[in-house]
């Protein structure tokens, strides 16, 4: 079994295939949430995925 089919690509080539959602098909991502961004340049990480918490725990 390759690994490499169950990886998502890295957040610097899209978000589109990280879930804001329940995960499920269909469901937002990160790419159409608002909420989230990739930093190419974050000072503690290099390149990260940043979100926005929206909602209260």
């Amino acid at each position: 079994m390759n690994m490499a089919t169950y990886t998502p690509a890295p957040y610097s080539e899209g978000l589109a295939a990280y879930s804001n959602g329940n995960g499920t098909s269909g469901s937002p991502s990160y790419a159409t949430s608002g909420n989230g961004a990739f930093v190419p340049a974050d000072q503690d990480f290099g390149g990260a995925l940043e979100i926005l918490k929206t909602d209260s725990t």
